[in-house]
């Protein structure tokens, strides 16, 4: 049997028991709207939107500016080659629907219900605990260069 294609195509189901709740998705050129996002944080270079954790209480947030994008992935291992779990970015493409299927969804921003706290530098990354609508969800590591402390 052969099956032949012109689109690139993902057609999957991810089930989130922790939230009860599944999503499907059938996306065309996921890789064209990677590559497109990720060129325009490379053109921004140091003039991009970053987490901000606090001394405080170790909540990390970020909000959407019409001056600055973010596209900020969180990672099953301290490795950018592991599994991606969640993604903030302030393209749509990225976010909305999750076109990605990444397990802990994509966000334009952390809010009330999307949390993230600091837990532990590692190595070139930190490990945060995400929190989604109250409920604590798995570990993440994002690289240290997208995250910033408020007294820094």
């Amino acid at each position: 049997m052969t099956i032949v294609s012109c689109k690139k195509t993902t057609e999957v189901i991810v089930k989130f028991p922790k939230l009860n709740t599944e999503i499907g998705s059938n996306f065309l050129n996921l890789d064209s709207i990677h590559n497109t996002n990720e060129k325009m944080i490379k053109v921004s270079g140091k003039d991009v939107n970053k987490l901000i954790a606090s001394k405080t209480d170790s909540l990390i947030w970020i909000t959407s500016s019409k001056y600055l994008d973010h596209r900020i992935f969180g990672y099953e291992i301290p490795n950018i080659n592991s599994k991606k779990l969640i993604l903030i970015s302030s393209f749509t493409a990225d976010v909305e629907n999750n076109p990605f299927v990444l397990p802990l969804g994509a966000y334009y921003e952390l809010d009330k219900n999307h949390k993230a706290k600091f837990l532990k530098k590692e190595k070139e990354f930190i490990v945060a605990k995400i929190i989604l609508y109250g409920k604590e969800m798995e570990n993440v590591y994002f690289e240290k260069k997208w995250i910033e402390f408020d007294d820094e």
